[in-house]
């Protein structure tokens, strides 16, 4: 009844804004929306995945901004949470949802003439900047399609820059200005020298030397608003890119994020920012400085021929040089970029197994090995130094030799009168302008070749195949067995089979105990129940579904859960899947955690620190047993998850009402699901 209920009230909402999608109400203030109803329309929208996935449960509050992100990203949505300022509103990505004082959401759809239209339950409502700022809380989801989450590279980044091209716009007609600009002084220097002194017009020389000034200032001025703009496209750029690599690198499947190695995946995300650096210095700064250099080796040609041609020489011997010089670099860079991980790697292990070094009095021999990849990486670093200085060098070589040359040749034209006093100081400035941009073209060829190596990891992880998504969370309940049939699996084409021919069946809603020796094969059939390995033979079938287990469904917890820094209750709702408040207390009071918990001074906001070194084992698998029973996943994986608990306490979690009408499947090799009493008990021994 409620559910009918809800669909006719969302389709009066539908006919309402159809009804005045064409005739907007000013005169009517709108009226928020609640969470799901702007969830709803935001999809209807952009043409989101249909899926009850995040409105499953009801959001805490009308204004809940997790909820709605969450609802929004799991429609195939992108969700970005901001905080809207006054100065910030022009420039708001709509369609977007604008937090409102009665509690709810405006949903500003799009502006028209200086205008927002916001959507309400009175359909499509004009808005100008002032009253939409004065009913706004101050935040704001801005909303895109997630077109941008495919691809490789070179895609994503073009496609950030299609929905950032208001600020590439900006950017590129200021960078223009600038070379225009660059190109107005020599003209204005001629007109002042040659046509105002012989005539000894004062005015006219005040007039031309003012226009001077004002073009010299207008260019720092331009040349501001260009750099402003662009921090502001980088920062965009940067934060898409990198939510992009996070969000492919959880969607890659597990052997394939396991085969990584920390210094790799580091290197992943440095080839973003020297992604963002090679495309506007090496690409648009590139492109202008080759159009301006070519414009102005043109007017260098209409005033001295000659010199023109004895400039674009040098040039030349310059840009051989400099490739030469670049190719030696870019192959001790490419190098240096495997030295760089293996270092990073090196101290990584070094910082995490810091309290295994110290037991065993292994201190020097930990210091020493990342010593030695320090080493190696620093000799490569100081070879490709060297090239660096001999670029420079070569780059002060053209820019000043060529100075030198103008400013001699320049100077005795002048005196012998072949040449004009304002034809020498266009010529200069000219050469100068000429001079500069071959060489931050040739510096930009080489960036793109030096950063080649550098984004090989990055191309890599963004061209890897994501997993294969089954179908919404939703469709598992938990009420179907689990049936598995003659499963093999082995880690490495060569290697041993760890599972062979293995077949069983778990009953719903029993709690199932997989036993076997260490190596026999536990932790990888639950790896491969959760989805995260593929058998290379034999099927899996979730009641009426075969095949992986669909994403969400299945709530897998390892034996070393490393718990997030955080306090408590951040690490309950992570593992919990963001569960409400209520159930995660309700959970802690059934496995005995509440009581721990609040005999603390800070409660649930004791804080975690990186690695929960402040906590026992115990605690730590306390924190984790009790999230992952506060989900809602039907169907339970656990690995060892009470083996630092005692025998009170696991008896206690065992009994938890958390535990009914789940499938739960847990692997140790202690008989401890037996003594728990259990009425629908199983048993599944890998030994045998």
């Amino acid at each position: 009844m409620a559910s009918t209920t809800l669909s006719a009230i969302w389709k009066s909402l539908l006919a309402a804004l159809r009804r005045h999608s064409d005739h907007p109400d000013h005169a009517n203030p709108p009226v928020s929306l609640q969470s799901g109803d702007a969830v709803q329309l935001i999809t209807s929208w952009l043409g989101g995945e249909s899926t009850t996935r995040g409105l499953d449960r009801e959001p805490e509050g009308t204004l809940d901004a997790d909820w709605t992100i969450e609802s929004l990203e799991a429609r195939g949505i992108d969700a970005r949470l901001i905080r809207l300022y006054p100065d910030d509103l022009p420039f708001l990505q709509l369609p977007a949802l604008v937090g409102d004082q009665q509690g709810g959401w405006l949903v500003v759809r799009g502006k028209a003439d200086g205008e927002f239209l916001v959507a309400g339950e009175r359909g499509l409502v004009r808005l100008s900047r002032a009253r939409l700022l004065h009913a706004s809380l101050g935040i704001a989801i801005e909303t895109k399609p997630m077109g941008v989450e495919s691809g490789g590279l070179w895609r994503r980044l073009s496609r950030l820059l299609y929905d950032q091209r208001r600020y590439a716009l900006v950017a590129l007609l200021c960078s223009i200005s600038v070379q225009v600009l660059l190109l107005l002084i020599p003209w204005m220097s001629t007109q002042a020298i040659d046509r105002a002194l012989p005539r000894g017009s004062a005015d006219l020389l005040l007039i031309i030397c003012i226009g001077m000034a004002s073009a010299a200032i207008s260019r720092a001025l331009v040349g501001l608003l260009r750099d402003l703009t662009l921090a502001s496209l980088y920062a965009r750029v940067d934060v898409g890119l990198e939510k992009g690599l996070l969000r492919h690198l959880l969607s890659l499947p597990f052997r394939q994020i396991q085969g990584r190695t920390l210094g790799e995946l580091i290197q992943a995300f440095i080839g973003i920012r020297m992604t963002r650096s090679v495309a506007f210095n090496g690409g648009l700064s590139a492109a202008l400085d080759a159009c301006s250099a070519v414009v102005f080796l043109l007017y260098l040609a209409s005033i001295r021929p000659g010199a023109a041609l004895f400039l674009t020489l040098g040039v030349a011997a310059y840009l051989f040089a400099y490739t030469v010089v670049a190719y030696a670099k870019m192959r001790g860079a490419k190098e240096l970029v495997g030295l760089g991980q293996a270092e990073r790697n090196a101290v990584g292990e070094l910082l995490m197994g810091i309290p295994i070094l110290k037991a065993t009095g292994s201190e020097k021999w930990g210091l020493g090995r990342w010593q030695r990849h320090l080493r190696h990486q620093l000799r490569k670093s100081l070879k490709v130094e060297r090239f660096s200085l001999i670029e420079g060098l070569l780059n002060d070589s053209l820019n000043y030799g060529g100075l030198a040359f103008v400013l001699l040749w320049g100077g005795s034209e002048a005196l012998s009168g072949r040449m004009t006093i304002g034809q020498f100081m266009a010529f200069s400035q000219l050469s100068a302008s000429y001079l500069l941009s071959m060489s931050n073209l040739a510096q930009a060829g080489a960036a793109f070749a030096l950063a080649r190596p550098q984004l090989l990891r990055t191309q890599e992880v963004f061209s890897a195949p994501r997993a294969k998504r089954t179908g919404p969370a939703s469709a598992l309940s938990g009420k179907d067995p689990i049936n598995v049939e003659d499963l093999w699996f082995r880690y490495g084409d060569t290697g041993p089979w760890v599972l062979s021919g293995l077949t069983f069946s778990v009953a719903p809603g029993s709690l199932c105990h997989l036993k076997g020796a260490s190596g026999k094969g536990k932790s990888t059939l639950l790896r491969i129940l959760a989805g995260l390995y593929e058998p290379e033979i034999g099927s899996i079938n979730f009641g009426s579904t075969t095949g992986q287990p669909i994403a969400g469904s299945v709530g897998f917890l390892p034996q070393s859960a490393r718990l997030s820094s955080g306090t408590i209750l951040d690490n309950l709702r992570l593992l919990s899947g963001n569960a409400r408040k209520e159930r995660i207390f309700e959970t802690a009071v059934g496995t005995g955690l509440d009581e721990w918990a609040r005999s603390l001074p800070m409660g649930y906001q004791t804080l975690v620190v990186n690695g929960a070194n402040n906590l026992s084992g115990g605690q730590r698998q306390l924190i984790a047993i009790t999230g992952i029973l506060a989900s809602a996943k039907p169907i339970l994986l656990l690995d060892e998850a009470l083996s630092s608990l005692d025998w009170p306490k696991r008896r206690q979690v065992l009994k938890s009402p958390m535990l009914d009408g789940r499938t739960i499947i847990y692997a140790s090799h202690e008989e401890v699901l037996a003594e728990a009493g259990h009425p629908r008990y199983s048993l599944i021994d890998l030994s045998r």
